[in-house]
Parts: structure tokens; C-alpha cells; sequence
């Protein structure tokens, strides 16, 4: 007779947590420092999840710089999410040193096409023999499309470009004796905005240093939040699978300075997902893995004893997941982190609490206060400014589109996009749902919300850091739907 047992569970909502004595004057100065990794550390616990409605270049720039990171979604060509990467870690470059760079023949809607598609304002200009001869801009291209665009010849760049003996540019060399503060000024006094770097012959082009990255790198802001790499470069993650092209996109990531992997993966506790973590880490033993979803200790420990860094916990929580419904399995989220957390840590690794946070800031620091590590954002960050996609209206109100991973479409778009066929997709049987969220203006915006609601809970509870959290006791009530109804706002009309 097999053994079946019975445990009671529990979600984020069911419970609160007892407040403690606290000699926490001010949250201004409580620390959200917290390892990611026994390699990574980030400045504020928050990561933006790899949905393709959620994370791609924009929104990990705007994450990193916060403090936390992002991981860029797979559902696209391996191409497509490189380049996503490189716009990351291009961001922040002191000097870029392989700056985008175009034919002075090219014509001039060739050029428009590139710049859409690189999402840039700018190309270096070369000749056949790869000299430098001049810069065109945005500003060239309004120009160009307001003023002398016809249909009677074909316009080459040539034409439009400022010429190199309008540039100001700087000798590798020289730029040696110069520092940050320097070169500020000789932009600012040029009212130049892009400095190209070149060879001693001052033809072949070494670099480029952009004025937006200089200003970057000397705010204090920056300097105290960003999650920087040892280059100075903004942190990245990147998603893979665990079949078809898992190891060459692992492989161009991690060449391309993708600072983690996250094996993105809806059963994690299962034999493929520990084979391509233990594969990964044969050809690369120093990169970090994410690993997950599971919901139980034993999930952990497979998955650390294949060489996960991290394990990421929750399945079904999400706001756009119907795993529980359609397939009767999970677990409630707050016990899930909470069993998964105790065996991390007797391991030594971290997890990460993916999803069920239901919209509510409290409902984080309660994931943190069971043990994770850092936070994975889906539905929370959704409809924000930096997500994919575009604002449209509906019902007179402006909207951006989410959607689970595992739905009919998400897997269609991807199949199309890689060039795979879709027959097989039309037959499986949905874990994922979409739709439309308000449009909730910059990210940052939310994620400031977010970090004073966890610097509260960490007074409440009579810590100034996270780092301390990890070693204070947690008392959690559970309460009634009367206790939870009383726990919000009630009996008034909101304005």
C-alpha cells in the first residue's frame, strides 16, 4: 500500500508577523544588502523575472542600477538575447571598447533600420579601411528626414555625417594622463556628447566614451546602488533551458559577460534539469547557476548536490500560473520558502522566493523573513515603463500586455521566433495565462516603494539589515479572512 500524507500548508496571506522590540531609529539607514551567490551580491533584493513581458535590456538596466538584477527572458533567437546582454553591459562602460561602428556608403535608410534595431542615437563612421571619418547622430537622421529626405536619389551617410575634422576625438595614449573629471570637461566644454578613442595615427578607432556614462559613473547615487561587476559594468542574468540549444546559448552568454545563468525550467526538481546543471558546470565550473522551480527541500538538495548556486522556489504562485489548477500540484508559497530556506542553508546556498507575492510590498519582506535571499518580481513589475512592449488603451485606461511562460502563445511566439514547429504546440495543455495590467509609469518608482516597505518591516521586527534577519527569530500568526480583511483598508471609499 503506498504512503499518502497530509500537511497543512500555507500562503503569505495567512499570516502576519509579530512585531518585536526594535531600537531601529531611522529606515534611512537600514542596510538591503544580501548574497545572491557566494559571488554575487546585490544592493537591494530584487530580481526581475525572465517573462518575456517582464525582462529584457531595458528593465535589467533600470533593476541593475537600483541595486538588484535582472534576468533576460530566452524566448527569442540566441542572437537576439546577446544583444540584449551587450546593452547591459555596455551601459555603464568607462570605454566602450567595440563601439557600433557603420560604412560611410551605407545609405541613409539603412542606417535608420540599424539604429531601430539596435535601439541606439548614434554610429561611428568608417571608410573601407576601417578609419575613422566622421559621426552621425540622431539629430543627422531629423535632419535628414525633415529637411532633405526625396525619392530622387538614393542618400548615403556620407553626406550626412559630421566629417572627422569637425570631431573631437582623443588618442589612446593621452587618454592615459586623463581622468573621469578630465574628460568631463572636455566634453562639456566641446558640448559634445560622444568622445571617440583612436590608435596613434588617429585613424583607427580604439573606443568610445559617451558623456551619459561618464555622468553615471560620478553620481553618488550610482556609485552606492548600482549592481556593478569588477569591470564596473551594470549585472546581468540571462535564462536557458535544459534541451536544444541550452549549452551553445550558455556558452555565447557567458562570452558575452553574462554575470549569471538561470536554468528557466517549470519542474525543477526533475533528471534534465540536473543534467544540464551538471553539463554547464563541467565546461564552465566558475559561472553561477539559478536553478529551479521546486517547492520542497528535497528539490533543494537535488538540485545543489548537481551544482546549483541558487535555487529559485514557487510553483504556481505566480499571478499569470495556472500549474496548481491544471495539474493539481505545488504548495502554498510561505511554507514552501520556508521549508526550502531551512535546507539551503544547511547546504550554504540561497534561494530566491519566485512569485506569490500577490501585489502586496508586505507579502516580500514575509518571503524574506522566511529565509530567501532575494525576490523575483513577475506581476509586480508588470505595466511598468520598462517592460516590453508598447502602452495601449483600454477601456479608456492605458495598459501593458504579461503573460506566463507557459502558455499557448508564449510557447507559439517562441516557436516562431526560433523557427521551430508549432504543430505540437497547439495540443499541450496551458500552465500559463495573459492579459493586461495598468501602466504603472517608471520601475524605479515601484521598486522604491518596495524597499521602504521592507526597511519598515525590517524595523518592525527590530533589525537594521537583512543581514541580520537572517539570524532573528520569526513569529508568524495565522489569521482569519476577518483578520485579513481588518489588515487593509476598510469601511471608507478610496480616493
Amino acid at each position: 500500500m503506498k504512503n499518502i500524507t497530509f500537511n497543512n500548508y500555507y500562503t503569505y496571506d495567512d499570516v502576519l508577523i509579530k512585531p518585536k522590540f526594535s531600537n531601529v531609529l531611522s529606515r534611512k539607514n537600514v542596510c538591503l544588502k544580501t548574497k545572491l551567490t557566494k559571488n554575487i551580491t546585490l544592493n537591494t533584493p530584487i530580481i526581475s523575472s525572465n517573462m518575456d513581458t517582464i525582462t529584457e535590456d531595458s528593465m535589467a538596466i533600470e533593476i541593475a542600477k537600483i541595486g538588484g538584477i535582472g534576468i533576460i527572458h530566452r524566448y527569442c533567437t540566441i542572437d537576439k538575447q546577446i544583444e540584449m546582454v551587450k546593452k547591459v553591459k555596455r551601459y555603464t562602460n568607462y570605454i566602450i571598447h567595440q563601439p557600433y561602428t557603420i560604412n560611410e556608403k551605407l545609405l541613409m535608410e539603412e542606417l535608420i533600420f540599424k539604429m531601430k534595431e539596435k535601439k541606439i542615437k548614434s554610429f561611428l563612421v568608417e571608410n573601407e579601411e576601417n578609419e575613422l571619418v566622421g559621426i552621425i547622430t540622431n539629430r543627422d537622421l531629423l535632419f535628414y528626414n525633415s529637411v532633405v529626405k526625396t525619392n530622387e536619389k538614393e542618400d548615403i551617410i556620407k553626406e550626412f555625417m559630421t566629417p572627422f575634422d569637425k570631431l573631437i576625438t582623443i588618442n589612446k595614449n593621452d587618454l592615459l594622463t586623463f581622468d573621469i573629471n578630465d574628460i568631463i570637461n572636455i566634453m562639456t566644454k566641446n558640448k559634445i556628447q560622444r568622445l571617440p578613442i583612436t590608435d596613434n595615427k588617429n585613424k583607427i578607432i580604439e573606443g568610445l566614451i559617451t558623456l551619459k556614462d561618464m555622468l553615471n559613473r560620478t553620481s553618488n547615487d550610482f556609485k552606492t546602488k548600482a549592481n556593478l561587476d569588477n569591470n564596473s559594468q551594470l549585472r546581468v542574468g540571462a535564462a536557458v533551458g535544459v534541451n536544444k540549444d541550452y549549452l551553445e546559448r550558455t556558452s555565447r552568454l557567458i562570452s558575452e559577460g553574462c554575470d549569471i545563468i538561470c536554468l528557466d525550467v517549470a519542474h525543477g526538481h526533475h533528471s534534465l534539469c540536473g543534467d544540464a546543471i551538471k553539463k554547464i558546470k563541467v565546461l564552465y565550473p566558475n559561472i553561477d547557476i539559478i536553478a529551479g522551480n521546486v517547492c520542497t527541500g528535497e528539490g533543494v538538495k537535488y538540485l545543489v548536490d548537481c551544482g546549483a548556486s541558487c535555487v529559485k522556489v514557487g510553483i504556481g504562485p505566480g499571478s499569470i500560473c495556472i500549474t496548481r489548477k491544471q495539474t493539481g500540484c505545488g504548495a502554498p508559497q510561505l511554507s514552501s520558502v520556508i521549508e526550502c530556506a531551512k535546507v539551503a542553508n544547511e547546504l550554504g546556498i540561497t534561494i530566491i522566493a519566485d512569485g506569490g507575492h500577490n501585489g502586496t510590498i508586505g507579502n516580500i519582506f514575509k518571503a524574506l523573513c522566511c529565509g530567501a535571499s532575494a525576490c523575483m518580481l513577475g506581476g509586480f513589475l508588470s505595466g511598468t515603463l520598462e517592460t516590453p512592449g508598447n502602452v495601449y488603451t483600454k477601456l479608456d485606461k492605458k495598459v501593458k500586455h504579461i503573460r506566463g511562460m507557459a502558455g499557448i502563445f508564449a510557447n507559439f511566439d517562441k516557436s516562431e521566433k526560433m523557427g521551430e514547429d508549432t504543430k505540437d504546440i497547439e495540443s499541450m495543455t496551458p500552465e500559463g495565462v495573459e492579459g493586461y495590467v495598468p501602466f504603472k509609469g517608471p520601475v524605479k518608482d515601484i521598486i522604491h516603494q518596495i524597499e521602504g516597505g521592507i526597511k519598515s518591516g525590517l524595523s518592525y521586527v527590530g533589525c537594521g539589515s537583512l543581514e541580520k534577519l537572517k539570524d532573528t527569530d520569526i513569529n508568524f500568526v495565522l489569521i482569519t479572512a476577518n483578520g485579513y480583511r481588518e489588515s487593509g483598508s476598510h469601511n471608507i471609499h478610496e480616493i
